[in-house]
C-alpha cells in the first residue's frame, strides 16, 4: 500500500494502473513518437505476484524493463519479420535495459531482440533461465 500511496502522490495519474485482480502497477505512458518502457511480464509473473530477488536464477542478467512499447516486453521477431513488440532503436541503434539487480545497460537492438518467441521464452536475458541461447 505504501508504494501505491507514494505513486499516487508523485506520479501522473495515468501512470498508475489497477489490475482487475486488485493490485496496482506503474506503466509510463507511450511517448509522442510511439515508444515507452516495457516490463518483463514473463519473468515477473503477470500481473499481481510478488517475487524476491532470490527467486531469479541470474538477476544481473535478466531484463526487468527496457525501451519498447506499452505494457509487457515482447522483443522477438515473429513470422514474416513481424516483432512481438515494435522493433525500435531509440538510442544510437540500441535500447536501454534495466536488469533485476538494478543496473542499466545499453544493448544493440539487433542483439536484444530474440529470433523467435521460443528463444525469448526459454533463455536469458528474457526468461528466468540459467543460460543464453546458443551462439548468443
Amino acid at each position: 500500500a505504501l508504494c501505491e500511496e507514494l505513486a499516487a502522490e508523485h506520479l501522473p495519474e495515468h501512470w498508475l494502473h489497477t489490475h482487475s485482480a486488485g493490485c496496482s502497477f506503474i506503466i509510463p505512458p507511450v511517448r509522442d513518437y510511439g515508444t515507452s518502457y516495457s516490463y518483463n511480464c514473463k519473468a515477473i509473473g503477470c500481473w499481481c505476484t510478488s517475487k524476491s530477488l532470490g527467486q531469479f536464477a541470474r538477476p544481473a542478467e535478466l531484463a526487468l524493463m527496457a525501451d519498447g512499447g506499452f505494457g509487457c516486453m515482447r522483443p522477438f521477431f515473429g513470422q514474416n519479420g513481424a516483432c512481438g513488440t515494435t522493433y525500435i532503436e531509440p538510442h544510437n541503434g540500441g535500447v536501454n535495459i534495466c536488469f533485476f539487480d538494478g543496473h542499466v545497460k545499453w544493448m544493440k537492438s539487433s542483439k536484444f531482440y530474440a529470433p523467435n518467441s521460443t528463444v525469448f521464452s526459454n533463455y536469458l536475458p528474457w526468461a528466468n533461465a540459467e543460460s543464453y541461447p546458443p551462439g548468443w
